[in-house]
């Protein structure tokens, strides 16, 4: 089953046609990836992508390595695009990669509280992604902090972004953990 077919069942619970449950368990079947995969393994990088944005507030669930590298990617993908929109239209302003850093922050909260679920520790390490991004909003909309706040600001960046590597490089528990099933 891929994502065409997970939509026209949605259609057809919107019509009446299969009921609540019987979608729920399709839903299902097809996140946990049919026969044992992963959904976010059988899952293109747009499909994927779409899909760590949908469960941005899922604070629940387990993310694999791929699952987060393929959002990664198609983040830094945006990013280069927003760039390049940015220069062709001679633009001294970078304000639409701004905007898509701030749309980006919630999503990708979500997915790192999911990777470290399946790495079975607690939600409270994914403030190793937090603190800098807050920093980083911070620093972007107010240009007059001082020279020691700047430095602090980037030692902290540099010290959690290798951690934040560290872990979500980290193959997370195989089976079952208190966070659920493995994808």
């Amino acid at each position: 089953m891929d994502t065409r077919d997970l939509e026209a069942l949605f259609k057809l619970k919107e019509k009446g046609i299969i009921t609540e449950e019987e979608f729920a368990a399709k839903k299902k079947e097809f996140l946990q990836g049919g026969a044992g995969g992963s959904a976010s393994n059988s899952l293109g990088i747009v499909d994927n992508y779409v899909y760590c944005v949908q469960n941005t507030f899922n604070m629940k669930d387990r993310a694999n390595r791929s699952e987060f590298w393929y959002f990664f990617l198609a983040n830094v993908l945006i990013g280069v695009i927003l760039v390049a929109i940015s220069v062709l239209l001679n633009s001294q302003s970078l304000i639409l990669l701004q905007l898509f850093q701030i749309f980006q922050i919630l999503p990708t909260y979500g997915i790192v509280v999911r990777r470290f679920h399946d790495l079975n520790m607690e939600a409270g390490w994914a403030s190793i992604y937090l603190a800098p991004s807050i920093l980083n909003l911070m620093t972007t909309f107010n240009q007059s902090y001082s020279e020691e706040f700047l430095i602090f600001s980037l030692l902290i960046n540099l010290v959690c972004s290798v951690l934040l590597v560290i872990f979500m490089c980290t193959k997370g528990d195989e089976g079952e953990n208190r966070f659920g099933k493995a994808k």
